[in-house]
């Protein structure tokens, strides 16, 4: 999908909202380290660079691996996948087993939205994923899920949360039009959830940030590789 557009529509980047959140987080972290698989596409005389998701790591360290197991077991115990909804309008959902070509097939619906963007003099179409709905204000507001580790919740002493954390809730919600984001705090040594955030563009943000930094260093990584 994403190829057929940067054909007909004057693109210069094509990114997925987990290629960006690694950038994000070098405005914060210098140090950070990851590989991003990058394409590059020439129609005309017009260049359309492509951002795919970043490679996983050779090694993980302790945390990093409890980040991921707990951000999939969060998922799994809190969204209601019997009742997902097909974000594909040509299939149609059955209540039975048996499917056929026509019909939805939620196991293999990978829910793919994209979102064109005008970042300054570039255009920019984002591919991402909602985790859910949550009702709110009498509707259904998109829902994006993360987990905040503590660990040593049990001795009183709770982590805050980082300025890399905060870029990157600001992201994943401003990408999927002010989503709310569901953070569940995590006790690590006794593996349960504590308590649980629902955050909205204001809560992210606060009073005085804004995300200057982050939004400029994409900017210009945008620039110095497509020039």
């Amino acid at each position: 999908m994403a190829n057929d557009i940067s054909e007909n529509e004057t693109l210069h980047i094509v990114a997925s909202l987990e290629s960006l959140v690694p950038l994000v987080e070098l405005a914060s972290s210098l140090g950070t380290t990851f590989r991003i698989p990058l394409r590059v596409a020439q129609h005309g005389d017009h260049t359309t660079l492509f951002f795919d998701a970043p490679v996983p790591n050779h090694t993980w360290s302790a945390k990093q691996r409890n980040q991921l197991v707990f951000d999939w077991a969060w998922k799994a115990a809190v969204l209601n996948w019997p009742q997902a909804i097909s974000v594909d309008t040509k299939l149609t959902q059955t209540q039975d087993d048996t499917t056929t070509d026509s019909e939805w097939h939620h196991d293999t619906d990978e829910n793919h939205t994209y979102n064109m963007w005008r970042f300054g003099d570039m255009n920019v179409l984002i591919r991402h994923q909602v985790d859910g709905f949550l009702s709110a204000d009498g509707g259904k507001r998109h829902c994006m899920m993360s987990t905040k580790l503590d660990y040593q919740h049990q001795n009183g002493t709770d982590e805050v949360t980082t300025a890399t954390e905060r870029a990157v809730n600001w992201l994943r919600s401003f990408v999927a039009g002010h989503a709310i984001v569901l953070e569940a705090r995590v006790d690590v040594p006794n593996g349960r959830v504590y308590h649980v955030h629902k955050k909205n563009m204001a809560d992210i943000m606060g009073d005085k940030w804004r995300p200057m930094q982050e939004s400029n260093m994409l900017h210009y990584l945008f620039h110095q590789l497509h020039r």
